[in-house]
């Protein structure tokens, strides 16, 4: 038998031990001993754990799944933000000054006929359109006003009669060169600031130019040309029409363009744009580009708004 207290040898019958003189069969005063008994026992579980390989081992496992996940996170990671810098910080800034100094180049080239021979046609289209349109308006009361009977003619023949002359003279290379360079003269053009805008850069474009339904309205307001449209609509009046159209179309016609040319000098009327171009950075070239112009940019600068 063994004391409860000091754990000494105590002879079977005695009533105290020996060793500390506690009696004996008595159990340990609460909070001494007793409480080595779960250490004991966690210190054995830890122990039957570690001998049979069990716990260290899941926690181990454990351990390397979470190690494993956050590397593959923090790939992830550095790799969108490697992409990102990529994108944003490795790419040159497009300063507003070389922005401008492109889309100067850009309205500079569309004026040369070379490479803008449709763009001159479409100007000069929307002209003659307009003034036909316009003429066909008032010629009644325009030939009226010179005392001829309109009654007995077909104003809406005579003014599809004219608009065709008029687009004859003006299919002319070099009359639409003319009529488009001395409106393109007259055209300016705002830059804003660059933009990013969904990954792109941007620059918002105002653009100003002649407003060409005012100058043919005073250019039929005009005497001069009053009278050679009134001169052109007589050639329509009685005798034969072939006749009459090949008259004409043999004529000379080159006051409509004086008389355009000069209203282009005197008519302060405008009208104004606004639109969006798009500027991309190319890699090879390593320079900026234009690489979108919104739709109805280039058409106003010519004057001709839809």
């Amino acid at each position: 038998m063994f004391c409860p207290k000091c754990g000494g040898e105590i002879k079977d019958g005695a009533k105290f031990c020996p060793v500390c003189g506690a009696a004996a069969g008595r159990k340990p005063a609460k909070g001494t001993g007793g409480k080595s008994a779960p250490k004991l026992t966690k210190a054995v579980a830890d122990v039957v754990e570690t001998l049979s390989g069990t716990a260290p081992a899941r926690k181990d496992e454990r351990r390397a799944t979470l190690l494993r996940d956050r590397r593959i996170l923090m790939a992830v990671v550095f790799g969108v933000v490697i992409l990102l810098a990529a994108v944003f910080l490795f790419q040159p800034r497009l300063k507003e000054e070389d922005a401008q100094k492109l889309v100067k180049a850009y309205f500079e080239e569309s004026q040369e006929y070379s490479g803008n021979a449709n763009q001159y046609a479409a100007c000069f289209q929307y002209t003659v359109n307009d003034l036909t349109r316009q003429l066909s308006g008032n010629l009644t009361s325009m030939l009226s006003s010179w005392g001829m009977d309109t009654s007995k003619m077909d104003v809406n023949t005579i003014t599809t009669q004219i608009g065709s002359l008029l687009s004859d003279y003006f299919s002319d290379a070099s009359n639409q060169m003319t009529l488009a360079e001395a409106i393109l003269e007259k055209s300016t053009f705002e830059a804003g600031k660059v933009e990013k805008k969904g990954g792109a850069v941007t620059m918002e474009i105002t653009v100003t130019s002649l407003d060409i339904t005012e100058i043919n309205r005073q250019l039929l307001q005009d005497s001069v040309s009053v009278n050679g449209f009134v001169r052109m609509a007589m050639k329509f009046v009685g005798g034969g029409w072939l006749e009459s159209i090949v008259d004409v179309a043999g004529g000379d016609i080159s006051f409509v363009m004086d008389s355009f040319l000069d209203k282009v000098e005197t008519v302060d009327k405008t009208n104004t744009y606004t639109g969006t171009i798009e500027f991309k950075y190319n890699r090879e070239k390593k320079a900026w580009e234009i690489s979108d112009v919104g739709p109805g940019i280039l058409d106003a600068y010519y004057g001709i708004y839809k």
